[in-house]
């Protein structure tokens, strides 16, 4: 964990991104990919945090046009770090699998904040019916929430009755939304 602290405060600095984090973006894919490499949850976290900054802004506004986002950075590091984070979108869509519900809960929140990479919101609701743990269904819901921004990938009442209460709070401890 350490390693990872390290190595995020050269590749992501106060929020600032690198020619060097571009280019280290493969690399941690791979890694988040690799299942004996312990908390490999973080490492996806980290990808989302160069890729967009603060991810719950996106789950305030319900996301931002890629455009919005990188502004007039065209060819600057900003936009090479998205450009990594959103082509690795579907290899690390496959840990939506993962035996690690750690994993599996960011991989979907991942999953909604880069919807043009996501082929599909049936894949998220079986996901959904079928999770039994908490905190990856309600990266799920928020991940569904994202993507029916254009009504398209709303989940049905089933999916929603099927998902337990609990999950709606467990969603705001997890973007930091809930009252203390």
């Amino acid at each position: 964990r350490a390693a990872l602290v390290d190595l995020a405060s050269q590749l992501h600095h106060q929020e600032s991104v690198y020619d060097a984090t571009a280019a280290a973006v493969p690399f941690l894919v791979e890694l988040a990919l690799w299942p004996r490499i312990v908390d490999r949850h973080l490492l996806v976290a980290f990808l989302v945090s160069v890729a967009l900054g603060d991810p719950s802004a996106f789950l305030v506004s319900g996301g931002l046009a890629r455009e919005e986002l990188l502004g007039d950075d065209e060819d600057g590091p900003l936009t090479a770090t998205w450009t990594a984070v959103f082509d690795a979108v579907p290899a690390l869509g496959r840990l939506l699998s993962d035996p690690d519900a750690r994993v599996r809960a960011v991989v979907a929140l991942l999953l909604g904040l880069f919807p043009s990479q996501m082929t599909s919101a049936a894949k998220l609701r079986k996901v959904l019916l079928k999770e039994g743990d908490e905190s990856v269904r309600a990266g799920v819901l928020l991940a569904l929430g994202l993507l029916g921004k254009g009504g398209a990938a709303v989940a049905d009442a089933a999916t929603v009755e099927a998902a337990p209460r609990q999950t709606s709070s467990h969603s705001l401890k997890m973007t930091g939304s809930a009252t203390k």
